[in-house]
């Protein structure tokens, strides 16, 4: 897809032609014609206006930072029960008022809302003050595949971007610097086998490289046309910087970079590792939604920031009880910035962990520890343990023979392991994988090798290492 096209839909089939059947440098033009047109709202007074607070507040005290919360909290929360209909019946049906709900503690007085709640109650979640004509219909990727749709107004896709440029000044990076893209935009068509697999966008000193394409006969080109850009940093999905990364490290290939920025995937010890020393610089990760309720930001400590300005966060642990700081919890969000389409107490499905510290870097936004899975992504042993997709990784880590891989939950006793060999593979490494999958997940689980040519990327161009079928419904 050319970048941001789907937004189009009616366009979208007859510009998509149109792309693909060009010449290499007028899909150059076409990318940098909407990089002009998105630069034009990433250089905005409004989000130059809201970046400048933004630079102030991660500086306030946790006083300051919760007074701030709180503020902008009783102006959603009133605008929610006068505009949306939803919220006005949950505030009726539970004998509440705005008056009831002062600060984030008061929250709890609410309901939770799920993914079910809102397809279920969608139009009466919209604002009746906004005009859904003016308002921007997004979904999430339906990786979990259930993908969900929700708006997003004016406000929220501002802010996003004055978030995003402060995240990438924590690295030194800004936009007058060069960055390569390795995400899930189709900017040459699948079937393309020739290169170049990569699309410049100039006004935003971008280039788009395709997730779609890279593989040992390829990356040989990826890396030659990366050298030659010289970046000051990377973006990326996790699992596709480190595709490219390992390929780097396997023919002791370096580049340095001032950066390397993730989303949008959980990113596993073993792919920071390797990105990070091929690359010769930090991670700079970022965890968000689509839902655009809460966001955390890796700084240069390697600390992950919540961006307080952005959402509140409440933990919920296994018991159904909001927890503190050092025991882990599914993320229950509330967007500050919506007023589109409120999201209050909006159930994730991520999983962390607060930390009660602060961070030497100087940013005083509170800490968690990394969101590194999905709840759903999480493995169930027949004893009732869940397994964090990081402990699974180290059975994989002296596997030099395994191309990809990939691990399927079909029942509480029975892992499915996809595998991508490597022309080397042999039935010495299916042993040693076995015994060391086995020694994690206990030897009741039962445990198949299912050897396959390649393991596809969803339509976004995410990547699911761990695919649960049976934690959603026992839990």
């Amino acid at each position: 897809m050319i970048p941001e096209l789907d937004k189009f839909p009616r366009l979208e089939k007859k510009l998509v032609s149109t792309y693909y059947n060009s010449p290499y440098h007028f899909q150059n033009l076409v990318v940098s014609t909407y990089g002009y047109y998105y630069r034009r709202q990433n250089l905005n007074a409004e989000v130059s206006s809201r970046l400048r607070e933004l630079e102030k507040t991660q500086y306030y005290t946790r006083s300051e930072l919760e007074n701030y919360q709180n503020k902008k909290l009783k102006l959603l929360i009133k605008h929610a029960y006068e505009n949306v209909p939803y919220y006005h019946r949950i505030f009726r049906s539970n004998n509440l008022t705005p008056e009831d709900i002062k600060s984030k503690n008061d929250l709890v007085k609410l309901p939770y809302l799920t993914k079910e709640d809102i397809r279920i109650n969608f139009n009466d979640l919209i604002a009746k003050n906004y005009e859904t004509r003016k308002l921007q219909l997004v979904h999430t990727s339906g990786t979990t595949g259930s993908p969900l749709e929700f708006y997003w107004d004016t406000n929220v896709m501002l802010m996003e971007n004055a978030f995003i440029r402060r995240h990438w000044s924590w690295a030194g990076f800004g936009l007058k610097d060069w960055r390569v893209t390795l995400r899930g935009n189709v900017i040459v068509p699948l079937s393309q086998k020739k290169g170049p697999f990569w699309r410049y966008n100039y006004p935003e000193k971008q280039v788009f490289f395709s997730s779609f394409h890279m593989n040992p006969d390829t990356l040989p080109e990826y890396v030659k046309e990366i050298r030659n850009i010289s970046p000051k940093a990377i973006q990326g999905y996790p699992s596709t910087v480190y595709t490219l990364a390992r390929y780097m490290r396997e023919n002791d290939i370096k580049i340095p970079v001032s950066a390397v920025f993730t989303s949008s995937e959980p990113i596993y010890p073993v792919q920071r590792e390797v990105i990070e020393d091929q690359f010769q610089c930090k991670i700079y990760d970022l965890y968000g939604l689509s839902e655009r309720t809460a966001a955390a930001g890796q700084c240069s400590n390697g600390n992950y920031h919540i961006y307080s300005e952005y959402g509140i966060i409440e933990l919920l642990n296994n018991d159904g009880i909001i927890t503190d700081s050092g025991e882990f919890g599914e993320i229950v969000s509330t967007g500050l910035n919506n007023y589109g389409m409120p999201l209050i107490r909006y159930k994730t499905g991520d999983g962390t962990k607060f930390r009660d510290e602060s961070c030497e870097c100087g940013i005083n936004l509170s800490l968690m520890d990394p969101v590194e899975t999905k709840l759903d992504d999480m493995i169930l042993t027949p004893d009732g343990n869940l397994l964090s997709p990081s402990v699974l990784t180290h059975p994989f880590k002296p596997m030099v023979n395994i191309e990809k891989s990939q691990i399927i939950q079909e029942a509480k006793d029975k892992l499915i392991i996809k595998i991508v060999k490597k022309p080397g593979y042999s039935e010495k490494d299916s042993e040693i994988l076995l015994k060391e999958l086995h020694e994690r997940v206990g030897f009741e689980m039962g445990i198949e090798l299912d050897f396959v040519e390649d393991i596809l990327r969803t339509k976004a161009g995410k990547y699911r290492w761990i695919v649960s079928k049976v934690y959603t419904n026992s839990n």
